[in-house]
Formats: structure tokens, C-alpha cells, sequence
């Protein structure tokens, strides 16, 4: 499970980048592009999908960050109940 939680937290910084990347590339288009269309894709890009992006960057990033403390928690627990003699 730690090997998921840490490729999970590996693929929300790479996912973290190409949000950077997506805003950057729109940055540039509002460059290039003039115009009230232009302003108004900008800017509902901008508001709506990047904060989404950010979102589920954080929800995902989250997610990895519980299934490392869950790892652990059942490592203790393995490490308790193997040191127990039940049976």
C-alpha cells in the first residue's frame, strides 16, 4: 500500500505541473488571441477549470497522503499481532 500512496503523490506533482503548464499555455494564448471571445475563454478557463484542476489536485494529493498513514497503521498492527502468540 505505501508503494501506492507514494506512486499516487508522485503522479499528483507531475499532475501539479501540467496544471501549471495548461495555465501558462492559456497566459499565452491570451497573448495571441484579442478579442471579447478571446477575454471571455481566458477568463472562464481561468475561473472554472484551473480552480477544478486544483481541486482535484488536492483531493487526489489527499488521498495519497491517507493511504500512506493506512500503511502504516497496518504495519503496526502487523507488527503487534505477529509479536503476539494467539492461537
Amino acid at each position: 500500500m505505501q508503494k501506492i500512496a507514494d506512486e499516487i503523490l508522485s503522479s499528483v506533482n507531475n499532475f501539479s505541473n501540467c496544471i501549471k503548464n495548461i495555465n501558462n499555455i492559456v497566459e499565452d494564448i491570451s497573448q495571441a488571441w484579442v478579442g471579447i471571445d478571446a477575454t471571455k475563454y481566458v477568463k472562464a478557463f481561468k475561473e472554472k477549470n484551473i480552480p477544478e484542476l486544483n481541486h482535484l489536485s488536492e483531493i487526489l494529493n489527499d488521498y495519497g497522503n491517507y493511504l500512506k498513514q493506512i500503511s502504516t497503521i497496518y504495519e503496526c498492527f502487523d507488527e503487534i499481532y505477529s509479536s503476539k502468540n494467539i492461537g
